[in-house]
């Protein structure tokens, strides 16, 4: 999901009959504030729980105290506008997420939103597993990607319908990252997988070059692997890929291995993110 920043915030609000010659209008603080407020829903109906390090990254991108912003923006909304709630997440920091009355004022603008009140990801085990994907798919909109997540997906907001990609894949992405007609298939490693389960994710990049469902414009064009960087994720995702094809030639292996990208991310203390590099899968 990409979001709109700062100055083409409110683009839409803006006069579009201005002269070429004339001065763009400067926002008033009255529109930002209410430009932010939007698109913070947005994101939060999108991704289902952020928190404030994550807001930031997709409001402020290059704002010097961002995260303060964003925290500010979170209490407004929370006690002020009651359009999102704040909840005890498994690391023990707070997510938000969205309430009725906030899914209600996305519907007003025409946004189509359901609450978040229900979500288990929040303070349930899957809560790293989740944090990680969400900062990988933010860094991935920033360049330039559509990344949709596990809660998207499941509320039909994604490329492919959540149905459809269970019935073709026998599984569900714990990602999925669009650019034009090319969809990448994403897995989150937050814990080491049965070997048969990572070998069922391995095995979809036989698929890729081909629709990413039958009759789809969409062609899966490789699977990726994210996880933090100071596991043992990389070795076993390896081992998986050698065992399942230990009967393929070597040049099968080799071009089977360069469909799969490896996302090695750097995260801190309570999954604070730092960034990541790629590289591809090596056998």
């Amino acid at each position: 999901m990409r979001l709109a920043h700062d100055t083409d915030l409110l683009q839409g609000l803006l006069n579009p009959n201005r002269s070429p010659r004339s001065r763009p209008k400067a926002l008033s603080a009255k529109a930002k504030a209410e430009a932010h407020r939007i698109e913070a829903l947005k994101a939060l109906s999108h991704w289902g729980h952020l928190r404030c390090s994550e807001l930031a990254r997709m409001l402020w991108p290059r704002a010097k105290y961002a995260e303060q912003m964003a925290a500010r923006l979170m209490r407004r909304l929370e006690r002020e506008h009651a359009e999102v709630a704040s909840r005890l997440n498994a690391i023990g920091t707070r997510s938000f997420v969205l309430t009725r009355r906030g899914a209600a004022a996305l519907d007003l603008v025409g946004i189509s939103a359901h609450h978040g009140m229900e979500l288990s990801s929040v303070a349930g085990a899957t809560c790293i597993h989740r944090l990680i994907g969400t900062a990988y798919g933010i860094a991935k909109a920033e360049q330039g990607f559509e990344a949709f997540g596990e809660h998207a997906i499941a509320q039909g907001a994604g490329p492919a319908a959540r149905e459809a990609l269970a019935k073709r894949f026998l599984k569900l992405p714990d990602l999925l990252l669009a650019r034009g007609d090319k969809v990448t298939w994403v897995e989150v490693e937050a814990s080491a997988k049965a070997m048969r389960d990572l070998q069922a994710c391995v095995r979809i990049a036989s698929a890729v070059g081909q629709p990413l469902l039958p009759g789809s414009p969409l062609t899966l064009a490789g699977v990726a692997f994210v996880f933090d960087q100071s596991q043992g994720h990389a070795q076993r995702i390896a081992r998986a890929a050698r065992q399942l094809w230990s009967e393929r030639s070597k040049s099968e292996r080799e071009m089977l291995a360069r469909r799969i990208t490896l996302a090695h991310v750097d995260v801190g203390p309570l999954v604070r993110w730092q960034g990541f590099r790629e590289t591809p899968l090596g056998l």
